[in-house]
This record gives structure tokens, sequence and C-alpha cells, in this order.
């Protein structure tokens, strides 16, 4: 989809949880009429962004509010408003886990989809304010023994006008039309990365930067399970107590 048809999507479904454009803009500090005068230009990548985001906020919060019955009718502008600001708590991140994770490349910008997703709630040492986020759930062996199958990743998106400046070797999840695949990714050119595997007996791989149609950079690791690198030797620590 392109990003106009992805914002006016977007508008729609902000639509029917009661945000005009005019809230959205004051809502998001852009100017009066600013989304007319973005989409009468074909739309852009970081208002398409805002819209997602602030759509996920807010989806987030109704299913919080309707799960713990705190209210039995659509609460008011400046309510929904301080909760948005205040329960940071309460931010809900989409979780795509491995059974999803076929779908994603193909559904990504597909808000019906993300709809789909689970939702759980954004780290509490993380602000989620200005950006986009996602649990991405790992599979396969590529990235161990660092980070193995079964844990789960926290990314927030890169904006595709941010690319050129991204960091060689941080670990980032690559989204194209056919695959999501979890790298450290090295700048070769301007047209080119390089995928690279922490598992060594796993090669490298080059992808087209064309091809890529999202990226995603960690920010936290949650490890599936707890594994201790200290062999206790139980016998001499009980001397060591008499």
């Amino acid at each position: 989809m392109e990003f106009k048809e992805i914002t006016i999507k977007l508008l729609e479904q902000l639509k029917t949880l009661g945000w005009s454009r005019r809230r959205i803009e004051e809502e998001l500090g852009y100017s009066d009429k600013y989304i007319d005068q973005a989409l009468s230009k074909g739309g852009n990548e970081r208002l398409a962004t805002s819209l997602k985001q602030l759509y996920e906020r807010l989806r987030g919060l109704q299913k919080t509010i309707l799960e713990d019955n705190i209210v039995s009718e659509p609460e008011s502008y400046l309510v929904t408003r301080r909760d948005l600001k205040n329960k940071s708590s309460e931010y809900l991140v989409p979780f795509v886990d491995v059974s999803a994770q076929a779908g994603y490349s193909k559904a990504y910008s597909n808000i019906d989809y993300i709809g789909t997703l689970k939702l759980y709630p954004i780290l509490p040492d993380v602000d989620p304010t200005g950006g986009t986020w996602r649990y991405f759930q790992v599979d396969g062996d590529s990235m161990e023994p660092e980070i193995k199958k079964g844990d789960t990743l926290l990314c927030s998106l890169v904006l595709k006008e941010d690319w050129s400046m991204i960091r060689d070797m941080y670990t980032h999840v690559v989204v194209t039309d056919e695959d999501l695949l979890i790298k450290d990714v090295l700048k070769l050119n301007d047209d080119e990365w390089a995928l690279l595997s922490q598992n060594p007996e796993v090669e490298p791989k080059k992808v087209q930067i064309q091809d890529v149609r999202q990226l995603w950079v960690v920010r936290r690791h949650i490890k599936n399970r707890l594994q201790k690198s200290r062999l206790y030797d139980i016998e001499a620590i009980k001397k060591q107590l008499k």
C-alpha cells in the first residue's frame, strides 16, 4: 500500500474511535489542515507512522478500559488525553510471534492485520514516546549463542529517511516481501546491506536496500529462559559455610 492509502485507512480506523482530523492534528502537534495538505501530495511515511502509533495506543487503552470495566461508556476527550499521557505502563505493543511472521512480511502495512496481533505492555523502563514499537519472537538458531529461539525482541521502527544513518553491526529486524530476518546489519554501500548472523555456521547474505520494506532496531532482548554460566562446587561451598 502507498502512504496515501495507508493514511486514509488509518484515518478511517481513528474515526471509528471518535477522533476527527483536527483532534488528531492537535494530539500529534501538527498545524491545522496538515493532514489534508499531506494527502494532497500523496502522503508521507512520517505521517503514516505517527497515525499508526496513535491508533495502536488508543486501541491498547480501549482494550485495557474494557477489560478492567473502568467505564461503561466512552470517555471524554480530556480524560482520554490524560490517560494517554499518564498511563505509560498501559502502552500496549503488538507481538509478532513465530506463527504470525509468515503473514507479517506480506501484510505489515495492513491495519486490519496488525489489529489481529496480540498486545502486551511495553517494558517499564522504556519510554514509547515518538516511536512505533513491536515485539518480535525469535525463531531458529542463526543468532545463537546470544539470541536464542524463543527469545523476544522489543524493537522500534527506523524510518526510511534515517536508513542511511543506521549503525553498523547493530541487531535489526529486516522485513522484505519474502522474509522477516533478525540479523546484524552492515552497510556495504548506498544500495546494499550485509546481513550477518552471530552463529558462525550461518553464511552472511546481501540484501538490496530497495527490497527492504521495514527496518526495526532492537531495543531490548527478553530471554526465554535463564541460563547460568557458573558451575558450582557444592561440596566446596558447604565447607566454606561451616
